[in-house]
């Protein structure tokens, strides 16, 4: 009876010690399919996506979006600090900037990059803190919409070009107006002296 009492308890530690793995073996599972599906969205994101080291200004992880739409290689890339791409803000109000994010957690806006070319490409910045062992970093997304503004830009000077064009037709309509009043006034001052002529004779 004992050694049957005792085969229950051990079958009961193994059954629970099987468990624990399974449930183990599942999570582990679970996380690594989390990685999988993040690692998947990062690499094939149209954005660049660059994860930076607010102490350096340096990338420490980045997809291939992030390079391309700059015109660097990845190992190009992976030697530039922030600044050396950013073309609106200076060093200074960048760095001050890091601070604010790093203080309220997040951060929305628009600025200029600069190309290995040396173009100028206008970026939609989304940046986030994260943690990474224990330290905070940036994750950046860098939306590029130079053809957007470009876009708007070119509608800008359409309706500036129908605005001209517009007043331009106004002020030779009031001038056609005038030169259209002014001849019937002669028109009938004509009549009008033909008519004296007329009670002359």
């Amino acid at each position: 009876m004992l050694l049957r009492h005792q085969g229950e308890r051990t079958g009961r530690y193994e059954g629970a010690a099987m468990n624990q793995d399974e449930k183990k073996i599942k999570a582990e599972q679970e996380l690594w399919d989390r990685e999988e599906r993040y690692r998947t969205l990062f690499e094939q994101s149209p954005e660049g996506i660059v994860v930076i080291d607010p102490k350096t200004q340096l990338s420490v992880d980045f997809n291939d979006a992030a390079f391309i739409q700059l015109n660097y290689t990845r190992e190009e890339f992976a030697k530039l600090s922030l600044s050396d791409y950013e073309a609106e803000e200076t060093p200074e109000k960048t760095k001050a900037r890091i601070e604010k994010i790093l203080l309220i957690g997040r951060d929305d806006f628009e600025t200029r990059h600069r190309t290995k070319d040396r173009d100028i490409r206008n970026v939609l910045v989304t940046v986030q803190t994260i943690e990474l062992r224990g330290e905070p970093y940036l994750n950046c997304i860098f939306r590029d919409i130079t053809e957007i503004r470009k876009g708007e830009e070119k509608l800008k000077e359409r309706i500036e070009e129908l605005e001209r064009f517009k007043k331009a037709t106004i002020k030779r309509e009031l001038r056609m107006k005038e030169i259209s009043d002014e001849n019937e006034r002669l028109t009938k001052r004509i009549e009008e002296m033909g008519k004296g002529r007329k009670n002359e004779g």
